[in-house]
């Protein structure tokens, strides 16, 4: 879950050391077929929430996406790796469809923890159930520098630790 308060978001996205922010885009194709076949209830089992109102399900899981996501290999922990994300459906019924991804994070291995948790490079094995009917074909890395980075590159002075 996306931070809602702005300082914790901030606090989140946002490097302590150098003030700029790490950023991950993705792009994901949906097998449209699989999920128009597939019961809404198989649905909500593999996200974790539920489909008319997004509410998180109580017995999740632990290869729902909502449980994979969750920040934390340990239920109940608070979140280690967290991000702010953001996401926007794209394509139609007849054709190519899925999402595209973007998040920030104060460090990148907020992001290698999150997409190792996807596709089970863990310890556990497990893969996230947003496998079943979605893949990423395209995505990289960036990073976003602050002004104060900008301003020292241009004058070449360097961050004090």
């Amino acid at each position: 879950m996306n931070p809602r308060d702005p300082d914790e978001r901030a606090e989140v996205a946002i490097n302590t050391y150098t003030g700029g922010s790490y950023g991950l885009v993705q792009k994901w194709i949906h097998d449209m077929d699989l999920l128009r076949s597939t019961p809404d209830n198989i649905k909500e089992k593999w996200i974790g929430r539920t489909i008319e109102h997004s509410f998180a399900l109580h017995d999740k899981s632990i290869t729902s996406h909502i449980a994979r996501m969750i920040g934390s290999a340990e239920r109940g922990k608070w979140p280690k790796f967290r991000i702010v994300r953001q996401s926007q459906p794209y394509g139609t019924l007849s054709s190519e469809a899925g999402l595209l991804f973007l998040a920030y994070a104060a460090e990148i291995k907020n992001f290698n923890f999150m997409l190792d948790r996807m596709t089970g490079d863990t310890e556990d094995r497990e893969i996230d159930d947003v496998m079943r009917f979605s893949h990423c074909v395209t995505g990289n890395y960036w990073y976003f520098p602050s002004q104060e980075e900008l301003t020292r590159l241009v004058t070449m002075d360097k961050l004090e630790p």
